[in-house]
């Protein structure tokens, strides 16, 4: 179980179950951890709040495919998303310093 108080998420391996349902996660680290997630998209994780609080993410160097919708990010002011197999992106998203390549 995880506890809904975590402010930063910094982990090797598989995503950790329900940790999109930390509404006060400020951080996710996840670099090299070879994730094959398949876009990331409001349709994907509905629910409120989910992921507002991020402002720092970092997915590099994994195997992330499909599309990626930063809108889901509202707060989001850094994010390394390179080195992954991403083809595009969606929604109005914004982030201050992104590295997408």
């Amino acid at each position: 179980m995880l506890v809904s108080s975590f402010l930063v998420l910094h982990f090797e391996g598989h995503l950790p179950i329900g940790f999109q349902t930390l509404r006060n996660l400020t951080e996710i680290h996840a670099a090299k951890n070879g994730l094959r997630l398949i876009g990331l998209s409001k349709r994907d994780y509905r629910g409120p709040g989910w992921f507002e609080s991020v402002k720092h993410l970092d997915l590099s160097s994994n195997y992330v495919s499909g599309s990626i919708d930063l809108s889901i990010f509202p707060n989001l002011e850094y994010a390394d998303l390179s080195n992954n197999l991403i083809t595009g992106f969606a929604g109005n998203g914004r982030c201050k310093s992104c590295i997408y390549s």
